[in-house]
């Protein structure tokens, strides 16, 4: 690809190296960005000067990394109220890095609906900016507002609970084994959580009581995605085992347990890790990580309070931001650095190679901005991380109890390593052939700008839509939002142009979400209203005969249009849904340390 950009640009290089070596000076120079009154960053920059005297011309250079919705806008060539009051409107160049972000989207991407300006009940968005070596510190999220229409990034909106059919593990663990090659941990809630503390070897000085829990891990493997559909199946076959086990010991009279896995295809995210890492999958690059949650109450999640998931993996679109801050127009003629291809992942930091210049060959206008993306990066999910923090902690813990009752090799302890990786082409940049002068930049840390894109504050479950064909599926943001507890069911209507004939409910928090009723009402073009029930008979009658989905599952259910009426005739589709949802009663019993639960006692046993 940089091939044909050098056979465009041999003009430009035969030119350049007749240039005499006249070299610009950089000095810092932080650039304030109010995000909003009381929210001011200063991000980290470098003003650069060509030659001397008042008339001298001038670079200001920003290094950036933006999170996946801030590069889905940029890839789109759009922005966001903040995220144009961070970088402005700069002319993107397009090459390689950025046609790699791009495939990433259109191949795993996730499409979210805006409305505009006050998004009011659907998805939310915010933006907050890490520049806390330009004397801003980590700024607060500050509320933002997303241009109306919808926008596909890798991602989509939220995090979600992603959860992996771990049979062998959670069969071991049960009879209180620890298996080869699962490590252990020991988390803590810290009330003195320093965000500036250490990873890695960071001690909790005031460790919330109880709060210890054991967590189980392991890098995943290739293995593991090629066998994802046989795991469900014995994941299936587990709990199965653990219902009857569940129902002999309560008399038949059972708490609510995990529904059986009905999808056996590989989910989008881990498509997503196995497209980017090819056939070199790294062992740090996911984890698998497993343990207890709550076990008796309202609700079983998993098999038998045991749930394993798999961590997650941000990717995130790095840059240079170029502004010409000076009074007359500057010609960008080429970039100067090195180039990275191979491997396709790598981990951070990797030697690159120097090579020959870059042709831009750009006018800046005075105050004209150039965005130059340099590479994809695929950082660990701060939660993850997070999770896994307290290290020095765990030593402790570890050395009083051990494996804490369970039977495997003590040395097992330790942590995860989180490693940064590369994606696909890469640009090192190390300098700018300017209006004639070499421009040497200072290496700086990146302003980390996270656009994140969220549903209403609160629990609930998410629903998503998709078109006949199961494709573009789009998120719709949180239902029944108001509708806590039974006493408080209700019904909200959600309106869709055109024809959506699937649906998707997902319960991604510590909650059961219960659906009674689903029905779709279409609107024609020849004024008509049709009303239609869902194929899924449960939700075709208001009888409280409810779906129930746990924590961590989701269903779907789809509408077909009655014969004689095509989908060119439909003006819209508005759902209504009727339910509620239930948080889990006792959210700190997930903090437990028992290596394995035991049964539900019957009701009256003490």
């Amino acid at each position: 690809m940089w091939r044909a950009m050098m056979r465009a640009g041999v003009a430009v290089l035969v030119l350049l190296a007749m240039v005499p070596p006249a070299r610009a000076q950089c000095v810092e120079d932080a650039r304030a960005v109010a995000l909003d009154a009381d929210n001011v960053v200063r991000l980290r920059s470098h003003v650069c000067t060509l030659g001397a005297g008042p008339d001298a011309a001038q670079l200001r250079v920003e290094q950036h990394r933006f999170s996946d919705v801030a590069a889905s806008l940029i890839v789109a060539r759009r922005a966001s109220t903040l995220l144009a009051r961070t970088i402005g409107h700069p002319v993107v160049v397009d090459n390689a890095v950025l046609r790699a972000y791009a495939e990433l989207i259109a191949r795993f991407g996730v499409t979210m609906e805006f409305a505009g300006g006050d998004e009011g009940d659907g998805l939310l968005a915010g933006l907050s900016i890490d520049a806390s070596d330009g004397g801003g510190g980590m700024v607060g999220e500050s509320q933002d507002s997303m241009p109306a229409g919808r926008l596909k990034s890798v991602l989509g909106a939220d995090d979600q609970w992603n959860d992996y059919p771990a049979a062998d593990e959670i069969a071991a663990l049960r009879r209180g084994m620890i298996p080869p090659g699962l490590r252990f941990f020991y988390s803590v809630w810290c009330n003195d959580e320093d965000a500036d503390a250490p990873e890695g070897g960071a001690r909790c000085a005031d460790m919330e009581p109880g709060s210890a829990q054991m967590q189980f891990w392991r890098g995943m493997r290739a293995e593991d995605l090629q066998l994802f559909a046989q795991r469900v199946q014995a994941y299936n076959r587990l709990l199965s085992q653990f219902k009857a086990e569940l129902r002999a010991s309560r008399g038949g009279d059972a708490p609510p347990t995990a529904e059986p896995i009905e999808r056996s295809a590989l989910p989008r995210e881990l498509q997503l890790y196995r497209f980017v890492a090819g056939e070199a999958w790294p062992d740090d690059f996911v984890h698998l990580v497993g343990g207890i949650t709550t076990t008796c109450g309202d609700g079983i999640g998993g098999i038998g309070g045991w749930i394993f998931r798999h961590t997650s993996r941000m990717p995130f679109l790095e840059a240079v931001l170029i502004e010409n801050t000076s009074a007359r127009p500057l010609v960008l003629a080429a970039v100067l650095g090195a180039r990275v291809q191979a491997p396709r992942l790598r981990p951070l930091p990797y030697p690159a190679a120097a090579g020959q210049p870059l042709p831009l060959d750009v006018t800046l206008a005075p105050g004209q901005r150039l965005l130059l993306p340099t590479r994809v990066v695929f950082a660990p999910g701060r939660l993850d991380k997070a999770m896994f923090r307290y290290a020095e902690t765990s030593r402790e813990i570890w050395q009083q109890l051990g494996t804490n009752g369970l039977h495997g090799d003590p040395a097992a302890h330790g942590a995860p390593i989180f490693r940064d990786y590369a994606y696909g082409p890469e640009l090192a940049v190390s300098g700018l052939q300017v209006d004639g002068r070499r421009v040497e930049l200072v290496r700086q840390r990146a302003n980390f700008t996270v656009l994140a894109v969220s549903s209403q504050i609160g629990s609930c479950p998410y629903l998503l839509s998709a078109d006949a064909h199961g494709a573009d599926w789009i998120e719709h943001g949180k239902v029944l939002h108001r509708a806590q507890g039974s006493a408080r069911e209700e019904t909200e209507t959600l309106v869709v142009p055109g024809f959506r004939p699937l649906f998707r409910v997902e319960e991604r928090e510590a909650e059961a979400a219960f659906i009674d009723v689903a029905e779709l009402a279409l609107r024609l073009k020849d004024g008509r209203v049709l009303v239609l029930a869902p194929a899924e008979a449960r939700l075709a009658a208001r009888d409280r005969d409810y779906l129930r989905l746990l924590w961590g599952e989701a269903a779907e259910f789809a509408f077909a249009l009655p014969a004689g009426v095509s989908a060119d005739e439909v003006l819209d589709s508005r759902l209504s849904l009727t339910g509620f949802y239930e948080p889990y009663r006792d959210p700190s019993a997930r903090t437990v340390f028992a290596p394995a639960p035991a049964l539900c006692p019957p009701r009256g046993a003490p």
